[in-house]
């Protein structure tokens, strides 16, 4: 299922239309059952989970190194959203949340070297990039664990808005692979 998405007012307001964002970013609910990583995307990067804070430079100096810019605040999405894929006919899903341009995302798929399914967690950054409004990802590890997922492919969620207006929401992971989003708020 591909989701789209009249926008009437550019994608400075996709957040508004797509995610209808509660006007506070400490909501209490959260996707994950269990505790997620630190959302510094630095220290994650780096393999240090001491919590830092999230500290503007560092987010810039991040995203920047993916040839993107930080987003405008009125592009801050936030809120918990159900999200899946599919990939050569095997299924993605998980649970994303959004504090504004940081947050963090769990996905549960079938692992076919190991054959089990597996539970990754990673952090995810908004940029602006060439390509469209993009929630970057980082550090996937094996949920509830510091280890880093050994092949995982980080997710990259693209927020593009389409020359008739339309919005498409595609995961274009690390490795180049691409695949329709379909995503749905489960709460603010």
């Amino acid at each position: 299922m591909l989701f789209t998405v009249f926008i009437i007012n550019g994608c400075a307001i996709i957040d508004k239309i797509i995610f209808s964002p509660s006007p506070s970013p400490t909501d209490s609910a959260s996707p994950p059952p269990q505790e997620s990583p630190s959302l510094n995307p630095e220290n994650a990067e780096n393999g240090n989970n001491a919590e830092n804070g999230n500290n503007d430079e560092q987010l810039d100096r991040l995203v920047r190194t993916r040839q993107c810019f930080p987003p405008n605040q009125t592009e801050y999405i936030y809120g918990n959203y159900k999200i899946g894929w599919t990939i050569s006919g095997s299924r993605y899903e998980g649970l994303l949340n959004m504090e504004g341009r940081i947050g963090k995302m769990r996905i549960q798929y079938f692992n076919e070297e190991t054959n089990k399914a597996e539970t990754v967690d990673q952090i995810m950054v908004l940029a602006s990039c060439t390509k469209g409004l993009v929630m970057l990802g980082f550090n996937p590890i094996l949920a509830d664990t510091n280890q880093k997922h050994p092949t995982y492919a980080a997710d990259n969620l693209i927020f593009r808005r389409e020359t008739n207006g339309d919005v498409t929401i595609m995961n274009y992971d690390d490795r180049g692979v691409t695949a329709p989003v379909e995503i749905e708020q489960v709460s603010n």
